[in-house]
């Protein structure tokens, strides 16, 4: 397996910074290494920079997916956005080394899926749509992170269902709140499109590393209630 490329682990180190824009110029360069376009450094002896393979993209996918899962999160809309398409272009590049680290890296991106913001979704879902090509295939996706997806969505709903519950606690007390209402309302929505999304495919066919179809039950282990203040808990 190949080891973390250093150039794009220097980027995802400065997205780790506070401020907006530091992260966003991370995002850019950690884009540009990827694709290989000017400015991504490691220029080849032709003077173009080199885009990385399949098995570097993969390798940096743990490290991604523990930062995606805070930016996915982040109070700048422009983060959140630029964080989504960041993750097309790892996941479409990782090949088919996008697999071993599907289950971990899939709560984060659904979830992004459904942010409240038109924009962010239209990227995070355009992005599992790019990766996942067929209905059959999100499906079979959904399924395979079945376990995970239920897990962090029941830890957002119910674990951390007050603002000084969750685990990225920066900023102004404000700032936390609609961060909190943010994380709520993606992960309500999430919900549904999980039941609808996997689901609606055949699951034949493209089996995802033993990926079951149990999904309806894994669902139903979340359900609303009229006495819960959040909405959501254990059947």
């Amino acid at each position: 397996m190949s080891e973390p490329d250093d150039a794009l682990q220097r980027a995802l180190r400065s997205m780790l910074k506070r401020d907006a824009a530091t992260k966003l110029k991370a995002l850019k360069e950690l884009a540009d290494i990827a694709l290989g376009r000017d400015g991504g450094g490691d220029r080849t002896d032709g003077g173009g920079a080199r885009a990385r393979g399949a098995e570097e993209l993969a390798a940096i996918l743990p490290r991604w997916t523990r930062a995606f899962r805070r930016l996915r999160l982040d109070d700048a809309h422009a983060v959140r956005v630029a964080a989504a398409r960041a993750t097309r272009i790892l996941a479409e590049g990782a090949g088919k080394g996008l697999a071993k680290h599907l289950k971990p890296l899939m709560p984060a991106w659904w979830a992004a899926a459904h942010d409240p913001s038109a924009e962010v979704r239209a990227e995070a879902m355009g992005a599992f749509d790019a990766v996942f090509k067929t209905p059959e295939k999100r499906a079979n996706a959904l399924r395979f992170a079945a376990d995970e997806i239920v897990a962090a969505t029941r830890d957002e709903l119910v674990t951390f269902r007050r603002p000084s519950d969750m685990p990225y606690r920066d900023g102004t007390e404000e700032e936390l709140r609609e961060r909190h209402e943010r994380m709520v309302c993606a992960s309500v929505a999430a919900v549904g499109g999980f039941a609808r999304t996997a689901m609606g495919g055949s699951g034949e066919g493209e089996d995802l590393d033993g990926a079951d179809a149990s999904t309806d039950e894994k669902v139903r282990s979340i359900h609303w209630s009229p006495y819960d203040r959040v909405g959501v808990v254990n059947a």
